[in-house]
């Protein structure tokens, strides 16, 4: 076998590798009307904010599915890595078309997973201890912070005490729409 070959016939293994991991999760997804949660989260992610009853549609379906069954999602979408082989599979699916895969980068993951909290709200208090340890994380600390400003006061104090442990010196401004150094 020639090396170019051995190339394409790893490039496919990658790829066909990628999409069984790909269609092995949106499977364990929650899911409402036939619709994974993912799904609801990229189109609320896509739907433009002037498009209210479609919001409102979709944020009824996310409220329906709820936090308990939500969160894991949630979790895994806020704590994906652009990694070099994620990069490598998007750059592929688009040049090739391959829209079965539908996978979104990391920086979209991790949006759709803010909306996600901002729509369950407090019903997502459950997840503030691993969101907290995810503030540790310089590539996931922003997300990770404005989920816990998603989910209001109880995620005040884990949050206070982690600024606290990290800084001394600085003040903590929390609401439900804004967390902040100030």
């Amino acid at each position: 076998m020639t090396r170019r070959r051995k190339s394409v016939a790893l490039a496919v293994a990658a790829l066909v590798l990628c999409l069984v991991a790909v269609l092995a999760s949106r499977t364990a997804e929650p899911r409402y009307r036939g619709r994974t949660l993912s799904s609801w989260l990229q189109q609320h992610w896509q739907t433009g904010s002037m498009d209210t009853q479609r919001v409102a549609e979709i944020e009824m379906a996310i409220r329906a599915i709820g936090a308990e069954k939500a969160l894991p999602t949630l979790l895994t979408r806020l704590k994906t890595k652009e990694t070099p082989i994620r990069a490598w599979t998007i750059e592929k699916a688009e040049k090739y078309h391959i829209r079965l895969l539908h996978l979104n980068s990391a920086t979209e993951c991790q949006l759709q997973g803010i909306v996600g909290f901002k729509v369950l709200g407090t019903n997502c208090a459950a997840a503030v201890p691993e969101l907290v340890k995810l503030l540790a994380d310089p590539e996931l600390a922003f997300f990770a912070t404005r989920c816990l400003g998603n989910i209001g006061k109880t995620a005040e104090g884990p949050l206070i005490q982690t600024h606290n442990d990290g800084n001394s010196k600085g003040h903590v401004s929390v609401n439900r729409w804004h967390i902040a150094d100030s």
